[in-house]
This record gives C-alpha cells, structure tokens and sequence, in this order.
C-alpha cells in the first residue's frame, strides 16, 4: 500500500527544507522529495543554495579576501607579511567541508523533526479527491505516495545562451566556476549580476584578470541609483574588474589557447574578447521540469488549496506564497492566533489611528 502524506514537500532547498520542518513541527505528517547528488555522487539536502550556490559562494569569496589582505592589505596597517601563497586545492577542501557541514545539518533536521526524505525525483501521476499521487523515481525502485497537500519547491536552474555551449571546462556556468582547480589567468564572465560579480570578485582577488560583459547599459539597474553608484565603484576601483555594460553577445568557442567570445560593444563596433576560462551566468530559469521533478501545466492553474508555490517556481504574481504556509487543517493553533503571533501584532497595532490608547497605558503628564 502506498505511503500516506499530509504534506509533500518536492524539493529540499532553503524554501522547501524549511516548509516541511516547519510542517512536521505543526504536527503533519510530512515527507520531501530530493534526488540532488554532489560531485562525490552522493545524495545531499540543501538545492542549490547549500551545494553549488549562496553557500560555497560566501566560503570562496571568504578565503579570497583574507588572501587579498595578506596579499598587501596590511601594510596600511603597520603588517608586513612576505611569501604568501595560495592552495587552491585546500581552499576548495575548505568549501566543500562546509557545505558538507550545512548538508548534513538539514539531514539531521528531517531526522530530529520526523520528515521522510523521499531520495529521488518527483512527478505528479493524478489528481485524487483533494489530494495528489506522486511518484518517487530516479534513485531506487520507483515508488507512488499519496499527499492531502502538496508544496512545490524546485528551484531553479542555469539557463544556457544559445551559441554559448557550457561543458564546466573551459565555458562554464555557477557550478563550474565554483570548483576551479587552478586561478585562470584570464576569465571572461557574462552577466554583471550577483552571481556574476561574486565569482568575478572571488578569482580576481586570487590573481585573475576579470573582463564582466553586461548587455544591460546601465550597472545593477534594479537597484537604487545611490547603491548601484557606490557598488561601481567598489567592483571597478577598488576591486579592479573590468565591467563592459550594454554589449550584445555573438557567441563563443574552445581554443586550445582558451575561450574566444565575440561581441559588440555599447557603440555597435564589433570586439574580441579572448580569455582561459568564461563563466556564463546571466539568466536563470524555473527548474520545474528538470532535474527535480516534472510537473503537469494544470497543476499551476489549480485553485485548490491543496497544492502551492513556493520560491522560484513561483510566477511573479504567485510570489507571495512563503516556505511557512500551513494548511488549514492543521492540527495546530488556529489561522488567527498564528497569523497574529507570527506578525507580532497587538491590540495597538489592530486600533485604527485615529483611536485613544488605552488610559492605563497613556504616560502622566508633567504638572505645570
């Protein structure tokens, strides 16, 4: 007989680990399904953020900053430090036991809270009175759960350019750049967003030469023009990267000598950019078909409650749906005395402005 679930949870990344703690804690029985392998072949929580993301991000852009302040930082200091050399095999020793480190660390919360971790892949089979049968493959026997509610939470994933094939050799996208054996000489990068300006500000501060192509014509446009003025100047000035904005993108090829990218400038003038490695990082797409599970068109458009959202799935208006949705048929206190208690609200806060404060809480007036 098939498992039974209160609550599946597709995907085990920051919104989905999250979801189905939080799940098991507020007394449904819960389950999530996650098939992620690391380059050692074995199967890891976490998505992308823990494994190839936010997480070995931070530990390189760590290790490159100490080694840039050894590197000559110092001596404004009155610290004069002479020999300094990099192991990039022990720095990426080092990343790796912490992700190691914070992998286990979500294994160990399924453990302590009760989740099933589901070791696979996710697809929904049907549609079964108010709930879903899903089927668990890619890592085992195959196996069929039934689940009264569903969250899906499957991330997203690089998307290729075209003309730009990445083989994480000499074109490569995040997870590529993440694991360099060696500091390129020269590296070429394509988008100047935050991943781009991470890894560019990671091998540059190791020795690289780092040239950013952004097709956009202005530097981190999203943001405030105050914040996007002060980050240029951090990234160019003092950090030393060569950032080309409103360039249009021809295509690339491996070279035995390295990487050759044609492109046009922000005047239409035909370049050449000619690097060792290229980190392609410029647009990411929904991963709800990939490598984590396969999900049918009408599943978005259902109405129920019975199945949500949550993180890059998401469509922009659907966006509002959070890791810590509960179904209302928890066991758990009722919506109001959460939703009060998690907002930190009061009787202040639900008075209308115009209204007294209560008397016991007015402060005495000084006498005249």
């Amino acid at each position: 007989m098939a498992q039974a679930f209160d609550v599946v949870v597709i995907g085990a990344g920051p919104g989905g680990y999250i979801a189905a703690v939080r799940a098991a804690q507020l007394g449904l029985k819960t389950a999530c399904i996650e098939g992620w392998r690391n380059a050692k072949g074995e199967l890891a929580l976490g998505g992308t953020c823990l494994n190839v993301g936010c997480i070995p991000s931070k530990a390189l852009l760590a290790s490159s900053e100490e080694y840039e302040k050894a590197n000559g930082h110092l001596e404004a200091h009155g610290i004069t430090v002479s020999g300094v050399k990099i192991d990039v095999a022990k720095m990426q020793a080092r990343k790796e036991a912490i992700v190691t480190k914070m992998t286990k660390g979500v294994e160990f919360l399924f453990k302590k809270n009760k989740v099933a971790w589901l070791q696979g892949f996710g697809r929904f089979v049907a549609r079964e009175g108010d709930g879903y049968s899903i089927e668990v493959a890619g890592v085992g026997a195959p196996e069929t759960v039934q689940a009264r509610h569903v969250i899906v939470a499957t991330g997203s994933k690089a998307r290729q350019l075209p003309g730009i094939p990445v083989d994480n050799v000499d074109i490569c996208d995040n997870e590529g750049a993440l694991a360099f054996p060696s500091v390129p000489k020269r590296l070429g990068v394509i988008g100047a967003g935050v991943i781009g300006l991470e890894l560019g500000s990671v091998w540059r501060r190791l020795g690289a030469e780092v040239t950013i192509l952004e097709a956009l014509p202005t530097f981190l446009g999203a943001c405030d023009e105050a914040v996007a003025k002060e980050a240029w100047k951090q990234f160019t000035k003092l950090q030393g990267l060569d950032i080309r904005l409103g360039v249009k993108i021809g295509k690339a090829a491996s070279r035995k000598s390295g990487v050759a990218i044609e492109y046009t400038d922000d005047k239409g003038a035909a370049q050449k950019l000619e690097c060792d490695k290229l980190v392609v990082s410029s647009r990411w797409t929904r991963a709800a078909s990939s490598r984590r599970t396969s999900i049918a068109a009408p599943i978005f458009r259902t109405s129920t409650r019975s199945a949500t959202w949550c993180g890059d799935p998401c469509s922009r208006t659907r966006r509002r749906t959070r890791a810590s949705w509960r179904p209302s048929s928890s066991p758990a206190r009722s919506r109001t005395s959460t939703t009060r208690a998690s907002r930190g609200s009061s009787t202040r806060t639900r008075r209308s402005r115009g209204s007294a404060r209560p008397s016991s809480r007015r402060r005495p007036r000084a006498s005249r």
